[in-house]
């Protein structure tokens, strides 16, 4: 059986056609539109039916794991910070439209399961997942299924509270842990310390996110050392909060910044092996995902099989 598995992210849209056994047949990758929801569903919609005319036989199913708050059950957007489309029916529309089965769920979601289906936590029954990118998402999986609440939009972890009253987050709160240790905001810090600190060196790295920190920091620099230290608290707080709340077998860490700086994920082990509240959370295992730019859309082509 083929389905289709899409990664519909803040900057990326990636478009798989696999089988159930996670085999990939085609992929596609396309940016994505932000602020233009209408733009967006064309995207979506016309990505979908370039990949079935790829398809050998017709699709079972079209899956999407998407950068927002969703319903799972009926497919409709409550709110994508990061695409800033708000309150939109995804689900309906495209099953009106295509005429096959929509599955839609969050992507962060989605890369969990697709990594306990096909990767590094192949198997294991409870895993806390979290997934570090332009922004920072979570994903649940307990007793081998996603734990997704009443509304489908549990385990938003990046929007749960570091600094009440703090920085300004793109979901409209302030003080998540996204607003300090997301992609866009390590951006937003770096531009904001180059104004005032012109001489830094940090202001000559081309990268402006935690690479680019993480090489200024090496060599010495000060102001992309607060920067580093922000967002790696963040980041430490965060999964030791998660570690406490849900028990896991085991801490899964993706997304692109992981990928691209595994110092990161260091960081964040030395501080969970140090708490040994109940004498269990430093041996919980730390693992880093492992199917990359893949595992939210093959995790979305798995959502048919959830309950």
């Amino acid at each position: 059986m083929v389905r289709i598995g899409l990664d519909v992210g803040a900057t990326k849209t990636v478009g798989l056609l696999c089988t159930e056994s996670g085999r990939v047949l085609h992929r596609v990758r396309q940016k994505s539109a932000v602020k233009d929801p209408d733009k967006l569903y064309a995207d979506i919609r016309n990505l979908i039916q370039k990949l079935t005319g790829e398809s050998p036989e017709r699709p079972a199913a079209a899956c999407i794991g998407i950068a927002a708050f969703v319903d799972h059950a009926t497919g409709h957007i409550h709110y994508a910070p990061n695409l800033q489309v708000e309150n939109f029916p995804l689900g309906e529309r495209l099953e009106r439209d295509l005429g096959m089965s929509v599955h839609i769920d969050n992507d962060v979601n989605c890369g969990v399961l697709g990594e306990t289906r096909f990767g590094a936590a192949r198997g294991v029954q409870h895993v806390v997942g979290l997934f570090i990118g332009t922004g920072i998402g979570a994903g649940i999986v307990t007793h081998g299924h996603l734990l997704r609440g009443a509304r489908g939009i549990a385990a938003e972890a990046g929007h749960t509270l570091f600094i009440p009253g703090g920085r300004a987050c793109g979901c409209g709160r302030r003080g998540c842990f996204e607003a300090y240790a997301g992609g866009r905001f390590i951006s937003e810090s770096v531009v904001r310390a180059c104004r005032t600190h012109p001489k830094s060196r940090l202001c000559a790295e081309e990268a402006k996110n935690l690479t680019g920190v993480w090489r200024a920091m090496s060599d010495g620099d000060p102001v992309a050392r607060q920067i580093w230290d922000k967002a790696i608290l963040a980041l430490r707080v965060l999964v030791t909060n998660l570690v406490t709340l849900f028990d896991p077998e085991m801490v899964l860490l993706g997304g692109t910044v992981i990928h691209e700086l595994p110092q990161v994920a260091d960081s964040v082990r030395e501080f969970l092996v140090a708490q040994r509240l109940r004498g269990i959370l430093h041996t919980i295992p730390l693992t880093q995902a492992v199917l990359g730019g893949d595992a939210v859309a093959l995790g979305a082509a798995c959502l048919p099989d959830q309950p």
